[in-house]
């Protein structure tokens, strides 16, 4: 893949969305014409129908946020939950958002009467939480479940969401520059013998948390090219020893930028004692997952940045022309209305 051809992907669907009269960076409120009633189906399948335009919107999950803000619909939010610390980012982008009223979230109990005060036509929740899905929607709120736990669930919820807020085309543009990089990059990396696929530990806040075969990092190091040496593991952030990390002897070490809880450096771990004998320390692949502005490696829409960095990474052999700060300025350009070096974005 030569990084021209995505950059050409950008400006097209740049130029489309100067044709269908997209509107980017601040929100795009529900216009006149918008369909009296809507079904769309959550990441847990459900239908969620709405009627009419949605206005009022309540996020409990920082990564149902990112959807709005790709969406350009960050200005409906009526609470700041789903925005807070963890997310820097969404209040450099909409710094009003902090003002907001909260009412609960992913650390404590909802305050429903607080939220029913809000009325929000939707409200967005962490698909894992049947909880929290069930109460609200027992209250009589529509309720609608993100699950973005591969490219394509993250493909299906932009659409999805999409629809409901009336964004359909802007969605659509979203979802064609996410599957041309794919295709792009597995047209080079899918026929790989395992032997020329590099062998990558992505460690979680701690370098013997490791990311399981279960997870989006898996499955994003398979795409770029590589093995995840972990990917025998079942569930989340599995526990492994020091001796399994050495018995492992990874060619790469990825290391997340989870800023807001303790975290390992690359540094830290280069330093450590006990992994000196590995290939990553030993050649100087201990290495930051960008980005220090939001993770790339988060079940969110700006992880395509990440499947572009890491095939990059892992075989400049087949993509010599590829850019990712490039890459990053355009997506961020486009989705978010600034480039991301303006935004403060670094790689490394």
């Amino acid at each position: 893949m030569k990084g021209k051809k995505i950059g050409a992907v950008l400006t097209l669907i740049a130029l489309l969305g100067v044709l269908v009269g997209g509107c980017w960076g601040r929100g795009t409120p529900a216009g006149p014409g918008a369909p009296a009633a809507v079904v769309a189906s959550d990441g847990l399948g459900r239908q969620v129908e709405v009627s009419g335009p949605v206005n009022r919107v309540v996020s409990f999950y920082p990564i149902a946020t990112h959807f709005l803000f790709v969406l350009g619909v960050q200005n409906r939010l009526v609470s700041s939950d789903g925005v807070g610390s963890k997310e820097p980012f969404f209040l450099q982008l909409a710094p009003e958002l902090e003002k907001l009223p909260r009412v609960g979230g992913e650390k404590g109990a909802v305050n429903i009467e607080s939220l029913l005060a809000l009325k929000p036509d939707l409200v967005l929740v962490k698909g894992r939480d049947a909880k929290m899905v069930n109460e609200l929607s027992s209250r009589g709120l529509r309720v609608f479940a993100v699950v973005a736990e591969t490219p394509e669930q993250v493909m299906s919820t932009m659409e999805n969401l999409g629809r409901l807020f009336g964004q359909e085309q802007r969605a659509q543009r979203f979802v064609s520059f996410y599957r041309d990089v794919m295709n792009q990059i597995e047209a080079k990396t899918k026929s790989l013998p395992d032997a020329d696929r590099p062998t990558v530990y992505f460690a979680g806040t701690d370098i013997l948390k490791a990311a399981a075969g279960d997870m989006y990092q898996s499955e994003l190091i398979a795409m770029a090219g590589g093995r995840n040496v972990a990917a025998g593991l079942r569930g989340g952030w599995v526990s492994v020893s020091a001796e399994q990390l050495i018995q492992w002897n990874p060619d790469f070490i990825l290391v997340p930028r989870y800023g807001w809880v303790g975290k390992v450096t690359p540094q830290e771990i280069c330093a450590d004692p006990r992994f000196q004998t590995l290939k990553a320390v030993k050649n100087h692949k201990v290495m930051w997952f960008p980005s220090n502005l939001t993770p790339w490696d988060w079940p969110a829409p700006q992880n395509v940045l990440g499947l572009i960095w890491l095939a990059k990474t892992l075989h400049p052999e087949l993509f010599p022309d590829l850019d990712p700060l490039q890459e990053a300025n355009r997506f961020y350009q486009e989705f978010y209305g600034r480039s991301f070096t303006d935004l403060g974005g670094k790689l490394d």
